[in-house]
């Protein structure tokens, strides 16, 4: 699946009964991240959050209460497990076929062929 030169897919899952699913990509811009859910805006409901791992969100929230910085780093060894590297950006996207589109939505649109 091409999402684009800027956005690469990390993981894709999908609950097929419920015509719905999720994804992580990773992209140093929303803007790119935007252009390729596009193209399933006429059969999905699209909603996407970006996320950070153990590290930064620690960082974030002690930064926020003045609390220092994290003496400690999560154990982040896991083989799915997908690190961001610098300047990268995950995001958790979420997505549920409209009424009417499930099938439709299963066949290869002609964007990613």
């Amino acid at each position: 699946m091409d999402a684009g030169k800027n956005v690469k897919i990390l993981g894709r899952w999908h609950c097929a009964a419920k015509g719905e699913g999720w994804c992580v990509v990773d992209s140093p811009a929303y803007v790119d991240v935007s252009a390729f859910l596009y193209n399933w805006a006429p059969m999905c409901d699209v909603k996407v959050e970006a996320v950070l791992n153990d590290d930064d969100q620690r960082e974030v929230l002690m930064n926020k209460y003045s609390m220092g910085t994290p003496s400690w780093k999560a154990k982040q060894d896991r083989p799915s497990n997908a690190e961001p590297q610098a300047g990268e950006t995950l995001y958790h996207i979420t997505y549920k076929f409209k009424p009417g589109c499930t099938a439709t939505g299963y066949v290869m649109p002609s964007f990613i062929r």
